[in-house]
């Protein structure tokens, strides 16, 4: 074993004050968990934010397919009605659906924003 000079004073001191040791024995155990842990905490931190931003791309992206097929469906209600036709139940079942739906998705993606 190699002769380390403070090696003595170590031992020393381990003999006189027992309770020292182990406090540093703790501290030298606790401080890399302590560490751990935060820089945990920080990653959990930043994956909510992720999610949260990919939460708000899909309901902008299911927002914008909404408005697409009520546009659409909405097109084809004008069209008939200009031509002085019938429209069918189901197109205005439809549109009721789609306008409900669309605001939904608005409230959704308001709140999703507010995190």
């Amino acid at each position: 074993m190699p002769d380390l000079p403070f090696a003595s004073e170590v031992i020393r001191e381990m003999r006189s004050r027992p309770y020292t040791m182990v406090v540093i024995l703790l501290l030298t155990l606790a401080v890399p968990y302590v560490w751990q842990t935060d820089a945990r905490a920080s990653d959990v931190a930043e994956l909510k934010q992720e999610v949260a931003h990919i939460d708000a791309a899909l309901l902008e992206a299911k927002l914008r397919a909404i408005s697409s097929e009520l546009f659409d469906i909405q097109q084809k209600v004008s069209e008939k009605q200009q031509a002085h036709q019938v429209v069918d139940q189901i197109y205005l079942d439809r549109i009721s659906s789609l306008l409900s739906d669309k605001a939904q998705a608005e409230r959704d993606l308001a709140i999703a924003m507010k995190r």
